[in-house]
């Protein structure tokens, strides 16, 4: 029994010695229910190689995705960025004007060009992404006395759907 003692007593020192010494606590313990990755150490999936042959049919899709739907609100929100989350359009916006990683497309001249011929240039996406409008100014009798140029920036709480081909 003295034995016995003596060994559980010895062997519970050893792991307090352990874990004072760092030992128990690696830098492999989990904080939290799962390991964060970042989109750069994400692995794209490719798709198999499909044949024009092996083609039946083809029909093109569009899809709407309605932003204030609840099950669509991680594409909404947050409204402000926040320290690594963002929302769909802001990282939309930064991949076509910061990075340069997107091409946008406008719809034509008439606007019903859905064959994304028409690459945009960053000038006209920054056009689009904030509108300058004309104001009118008026004077203390009522009257126009000239025009003001009013930049209204598009911010994402603005936007409340996509369409997505």
């Amino acid at each position: 029994m003295k034995q016995f003692l003596s060994t559980c007593l010895t062997l519970t020192l050893a792991m307090f010695a352990l874990v004072q010494n760092g030992v128990a606590q690696s830098p492999n313990v989990l904080d939290g229910a799962y390991v964060k990755e970042t989109n750069l150490t994400k692995r794209v999936i490719p798709y198999p190689h499909l044949r024009e042959a092996d083609v039946m049919y083809k029909r093109r899709i569009w899809q709407e995705i309605d932003l204030r739907q609840k099950f669509n609100h991680p594409f909404y929100f947050p409204l402000d960025p926040i320290q690594d989350r963002q929302n769909l359009f802001d990282v939309v916006r930064e991949a076509l004007l910061v990075e340069g990683s997107l091409v946008a497309y406008s719809a034509g001249p008439l606007g019903d060009d859905d064959e994304f011929t028409f690459p945009l240039s960053p000038d006209s996406i920054r056009k689009i992404l904030n509108p300058v409008t004309l104001v009118k100014e008026y004077d203390d009798f009522g009257e126009v006395i000239g025009t003001i140029q009013q930049s209204n920036e598009l911010s994402s709480d603005k936007i409340t759907r996509y369409r997505i081909k």
